[in-house]
């Protein structure tokens, strides 16, 4: 979130527990994040038509599509809902490919936050661990203009898992 707000200033939609969690979800909260109660319906859909109105007010809102995090080496299958944000928002879709690096070029050893583990845990083996490169690569743009929401999600993911190295038809596996 942080590595792609650095660079290019957006607003991210995220699930509605950060803003719990120990000074990410205050500077998350403060940086303008969009929080989503998942399962209620209704917050959803409130959410989902501010989100609309803002990409056509000019704001750039950024999400990730997975919707969970995983173990580096791993592309999940993406959610499309929010896709549709960018269809009735008549505007292109722009995706980002992260990675996590060490010193030495590789997948770096403590950034995965999965499983049981906890925010605390998670930043304690950060801060304990070797020095992180964060590389994002902004890849081309995908246009929406009569598009279905599952298309351009596939699309998506596909130039992702394609710029991280992945083979498209192992994106859903860890890799490796």
């Amino acid at each position: 979130m942080f590595v792609i707000n650095s660079l290019h200033p957006c607003r991210f939609v995220a699930k509605s527990d950060i803003r719990d969690w120990p000074l990410l979800g205050w500077l998350a909260d403060r940086s303008g994040t969009i929080f989503i109660a998942r399962g209620r319906v209704r917050d959803v859909r409130r959410i989902f038509e501010s989100l609309v109105v803002s990409i056509r007010a000019g704001e750039h809102v950024a999400f990730f599509p997975e919707g969970t995090t995983a173990t580096q080496g791993t592309v999940l299958p993406f959610h499309a809902n929010l896709f549709e944000a960018a269809i009735d928002a008549h505007v292109p879709v722009q995706p980002y490919a992260l990675r996590y690096l060490d010193a030495a070029g590789g997948l770096h050893p403590t950034v995965d936050f999965v499983g049981d583990m906890t925010f605390a845990q998670s930043m304690i083996a950060i801060l304990k661990g070797p020095p992180i490169i964060a590389q994002l690569n902004v890849l081309p743009v995908i246009g929406s203009e009569g598009a279905h929401r599952r298309e351009l999600a596939g699309a998506a993911r596909d130039a992702i898992a394609r710029a991280l190295g992945y083979r498209a038809e192992k994106t859903g596996n860890k890799i490796g």
